[in-house]
């Protein structure tokens, strides 16, 4: 093959992948959309009356923040992927040559903004999932040490990235580091040590039950699995020489709001297990995921057939509970 055939079809192929890439972002930012609506609509269906209950709604504008603010800039970034588009393929596009020297050398402003929204998107996302797994730890902050210090360096790889794609002429970015390779490998040990600290905490919990749909559920949407594999199969797409990483790539700036806003859904569904269950859960209740409140049985209540039986006992339990509190309040009481 020929210098001249070969480089043709290199701008073929390059043309083809960034038209397509942007299509496959518009599709999978349609559904980032879906979901991202729904998601509010969960999140603000209270009854009006419920409304007025202090914190209620300092919580609902924190989590409507979480979820709005990277669906924006998931938008915006759309937004500027088909302003380039549009500027290589139709305004500087009389020849093949053209498009592909646009795509190239995109306009610096379109570059640089772009760039700095998927490295928010992605520092946001990375933060809401060790948050996460701060919370299924019981908010111990041991379990998050890795993490976190995987996240400073994404930070700071994610600035000089930046300034490499903005300042071509600063030192390290002349080819010296490939300062985006480590942002992207940054944030992948950041993804992959969280999501396998959340899955190994939810399977301890869970491992009686773990062949049930909802616990297999729990553990995909709580770890941001998803996000995870997408970051997997990226990153060497990206270190290496082929154009294809510009698929996931599209599909990368969405996911970075897709995995935090499910697991937003989830809580504002009550779907997933409360704060403070994480904080009070022991090896005696883990299987069951139940905290009872120990209560003294009188022992000529405990019959061989009461232990025997375990709905009984419930029943037991929860009548004695309810016994004491008539006799200590002097009127019926509910136990929930």
């Amino acid at each position: 093959m020929s210098d001249a055939s070969e480089i043709a079809a290199i701008s073929y192929s390059y043309r083809s992948v960034n038209l397509q890439a942007a299509i496959v972002e518009a599709y999978v930012n349609g559904l980032y959309s879906v979901i991202v609506w729904g998601t509010m609509y969960i999140l603000y269906r209270t009854p009006p009356q419920q409304t007025q209950i202090q914190g209620i709604k300092a919580r609902q504008t924190k989590k409507a923040t979480l979820i709005l603010v990277p669906y924006f800039a998931s938008t915006v970034h759309l937004a500027f992927k088909w302003e380039l588009t549009r500027l290589s393929f139709l305004v500087n596009g009389d020849t093949s040559d053209d498009i592909f020297n646009s795509l190239l050398a995109p306009p610096l402003w379109l570059r640089a903004f772009g760039s700095a929204l998927l490295v928010f998107n992605m520092l946001l996302a990375d933060s809401i999932i060790i948050w996460r797994c701060w919370t299924v730890w019981g908010r111990n902050w041991l379990a998050i040490v890795f993490p976190l210090l995987w996240l400073i360096v994404e930070i700071v790889f994610g600035i000089l990235s930046l300034i490499a794609q903005d300042l071509p002429s600063v030192a390290f970015a002349n080819n010296r580091i490939d300062v985006s390779s480590v942002y992207f490998s940054a944030s992948l040990a950041t993804t992959v040590v969280s999501t396998l600290l959340i899955v190994s905490r939810i399977y301890y919990v869970t491992r009686r039950n773990i062949r049930k749909y909802s616990t297999t559920l729990e553990i995909i949407v709580e770890s941001a699995a998803l996000y995870s594999l997408n970051l997997i199969i990226l990153v060497p797409l990206i270190v290496g020489p082929t154009y294809n990483g510009a698929y996931l790539q599209a599909i990368l700036m969405p996911m970075t709001g897709i995995a935090p806003t499910l697991i937003l859904a989830r809580v504002s569904l009550g779907w997933s297990r409360p704060d403070s269950y994480w904080t009070s859960v022991t090896t005696s209740n883990v299987e069951t995921g139940i905290s009872l409140p120990a209560l003294n049985i009188p022992s000529s209540l405990q019959d061989d057939s009461a232990r025997s039986d375990k709905d009984h006992v419930d029943t037991l339990v929860f009548g004695i509970a309810r016994k004491n509190a008539e006799h200590n309040t002097g009127s019926t009481t509910v136990v929930v």
